[in-house]
């Protein structure tokens, strides 16, 4: 079971005011706080009382939505976790089956894709090196 909890904090009172080009080319996201969990392995942050929040939520639901595309094309994505320089969140899909795990890359030059699609271009995998 996969699921996401999230809470935004940015001003909506200002936000509703402006149409979704002002939207693009001032605001271009929401931040906030989310939490991804995966069969209760979850990575993030979520709980109701949060007095702020730092993530941007536009950018992690686009990203989500793109690895859900490419996972049915490639049957493997990786994923940079924003604002991360070695951390990356592996989804492997194996017939109905989706297996997720969080990947930390070997000290190196930093790759600059955020989605990854063959194991090779990565060095660490389920974590053990390839």
């Amino acid at each position: 079971m996969f699921t996401i909890s999230f809470k935004a904090y940015d001003n909506f009172d200002d936000i509703k005011q402006m149409s979704a080009k002002q939207f693009d080319q001032t605001k271009q996201d929401i931040e906030g706080i989310i939490e991804l969990n995966f069969n209760g392995n979850k990575y993030g942050l979520f709980f109701d009382d949060c007095p702020f929040g730092e993530e941007r939520l536009v950018r992690w639901f686009v990203d989500l939505l793109t690895i859900a595309k490419k996972i049915k094309e490639h049957n493997y994505v990786a994923y940079r976790i924003p604002d991360s320089a070695n951390l990356w969140l592996e989804f492997i899909l194996q017939g109905k089956e989706l297996s997720v795990s969080l990947v930390e890359d070997v000290d190196r030059q930093s790759i600059i894709d955020l989605f990854i699609n063959h194991t090779r271009n990565l060095r660490i995998h389920n974590g053990r090196e390839v």
